[in-house]
């Protein structure tokens, strides 16, 4: 649905307050630079990705939050993150009214945050990441002019 990489890295707390998340496991690693998103329909991505189409979801890096939409309880992302030997730095999650035990306990498992979005739309999410996106960018060509 949508994949950017960031001009700048991001503090995953930043992606938390910009997705209206609430944090649901992995509160201790909030501190961890993020380079990009990837934003999938949950459902979408687990009837057609195979393990190799997961690696190229990463985009250029796995220092990244996979974005999930239409998620009813979590599990499916954090198990198809379980099995991955390459493993994203955040899970964010839009669509569950709530967030499975499993689901909190394997990214615990894994040392990934994962964050339920409570944006109203997934429209709105998108949204938000882009602005995300955006602000790198502009603080990136401001730092380049400084320099330039």
């Amino acid at each position: 649905m949508d994949m950017k990489e960031f001009a700048a890295p991001l503090k995953a707390e930043r992606l938390v307050r910009a997705v209206d998340g609430m944090v649901i496991a992995g509160r201790n690693y909030l501190n961890r630079d993020i380079y990009g998103y990837t934003v999938l329909d949950s459902i979408r991505a687990i009837e057609t990705l195979s393990g190799a189409d997961f690696y190229q979801i990463l985009g250029s890096t796995s220092e990244r939050a996979l974005v999930f939409t239409n998620v009813t309880t979590g599990r499916s992302p954090m198990v198809a993150v379980r099995v991955q030997t390459i493993k994203p730095k955040m899970i964010i999650v839009h669509g569950a009214d709530a967030i499975d035990r499993l689901a909190a306990h394997l990214a615990e498992l894994e040392h990934i945050p994962l964050i339920q979005s409570r944006k109203p739309s997934v429209e709105a999410l998108v949204d938000a990441l882009d602005a995300l996106y955006l602000e790198t960018r502009n603080r990136r060509s401001e730092t380049d002019g400084e320099h330039g």
